[in-house]
């Protein structure tokens, strides 16, 4: 599927190949937890470009995505630097109440990025994202098995396993949900499926191995029932993965360890309502209108009481009220509205995942919004088209025949 041809932006190539950049240096953290790392400051560079170079108005469907973004991200920071004044911030280990937006403010920025870059490079952004998402995890794993990095519960270059796992999650929902538009080989492809698999895999994270199992399930039953090439594939890969379980020393070692790790969910102390931070919602239920901003966590009546709720939906709603909650779902209704019930499903895997992690900080999640609210758009764009051809389809006008006299 094309991206849609209308536009006529012109960027330089440079910014495509930035952004492919993006993908392969995204894994690796530098600094510490909370600092900008070197995919982020690729990512700056492809932003301010495009600002200083003028932004100029964008159309219909992709106007409202960006102004109903800018709307939960305004409130955000509203409410972030309102409770900057009433928090004492001597107790704030990482950084200030207000620098919390930040990561919400440069995440638009992002996603305003995708949009115009989608816009001058049409297809090829697209192709590059597929491939750069794929390779990206291929030189995960190359890495892992060349520091030797194959113990169970590894993080590699991540501060923790969740969000290695959060990443193979990430890149394995738009890997599979962007390939479906992207032609590729199917070595490429059945070589990133096997690297989703093993980084999910060797991160033994309990959310990331329900959202892959949910994930796995979704693109049997959309891609490999509705397309020959792509049942073919899947068929393969999940050959090969099996394989590499029952057969590899290896394998059966990281299988074994996360099926027991999967088992167990439910049964530790973190694996409660109270211990992701959701009783705050219970204790204090006041915050819930206007939101109780992010930090000052001493604030409250919880098991939790030395870091933030370890839930996407649960940050929205307590953080930043129903207000902010109901700001975040117009910004989701913008970027599903074309989507099938099949396509909303891919969604359900990094949901299942929010639900006990909070993600809303990693770039990689907004990024796979945006491909999905590109690839809706240009559903659109190509049945309006087709619609149109059909109305302004020229009438056939009947020429009579002169017949020539003979005198």
């Amino acid at each position: 599927m094309a991206i849609s041809k209308t536009s006529t932006l012109k960027l330089p190539n440079w910014l495509l190949y930035a952004w492919f950049l993006f993908f392969i240096l995204n894994p690796f953290l530098v600094f510490g937890s909370g600092m900008p790392q070197p995919a982020d400051w690729i990512m700056a560079l492809l932003f301010m470009y495009i600002f200083f170079r003028g932004l100029k108005p964008l159309p219909g469907v992709q106007s409202t995505l960006v102004d109903r973004h800018r709307m939960f991200v305004i409130y955000v920071a509203i409410v972030n630097t309102i409770w900057y004044f009433f928090i004492d911030q001597s107790f704030e280990k990482r950084f200030p109440t207000f620098v919390h937006s930040f990561f919400y403010i440069f995440n638009f920025f992002a996603l305003r990025s995708i949009v115009v870059l989608s816009r001058a490079f049409k297809d090829r952004f697209l192709t590059y994202t597929t491939y750069g998402i794929g390779l990206g995890m291929i030189i995960q794993v190359a890495l892992s098995f060349a520091m030797g990095s194959l113990g169970t519960r590894n993080s590699l270059f991540f501060n923790n396993p969740n969000q290695l796992g959060y990443y193979a999650l990430l890149s394995g929902s738009l890997f599979i949900y962007a390939v479906r538009y992207v032609k590729m080989p199917i070595y490429f492809q059945l070589i990133s499926y096997f690297c989703f698999f093993f980084l999910t895999l060797l991160s033994s994270s309990k959310a990331a191995l329900a959202g892959s199992l949910i994930l796995i399930t979704l693109a049997v039953l959309n891609q490999g029932l509705f397309s020959i090439r792509q049942f073919i594939v899947l068929a393969i890969a999940i050959t090969i993965g099996g394989f590499f379980i029952s057969q590899q020393e290896l394998g059966t070692k990281l299988f074994n360890y996360s099926l027991n790790r999967f088992q167990t969910i439910g049964e530790s102390k973190d694996d409660s309502y109270e211990g992701r931070g959701y009783d705050r919602i219970v204790n204090d239920p006041e915050y819930m209108i206007l939101g109780a901003g992010e930090g000052g966590y001493n604030r409250f009546s919880t098991l939790l009481d030395a870091g933030e709720i370890h839930s996407s939906f649960g940050t929205l709603i307590f953080c930043y009220g129903i207000i902010g909650f109901t700001f975040f779902i117009r910004f989701l209704l913008a970027i599903f509205n074309k989507s099938t019930f099949f396509e909303l499903m891919y969604f359900l895997p990094i949901f299942a995942y929010s639900i006990t992690h909070n993600g809303l900080r990693d770039t990689l999640f907004w990024i796979f919004l945006g491909v999905v609210f590109l690839l809706n758009e240009q559903k659109l764009v190509s049945v309006t088209r087709k619609v149109s051809n059909k109305i302004r389809m020229p009438k056939r006008r009947f020429i009579p025949k002169v017949e020539e006299k003979i005198n």
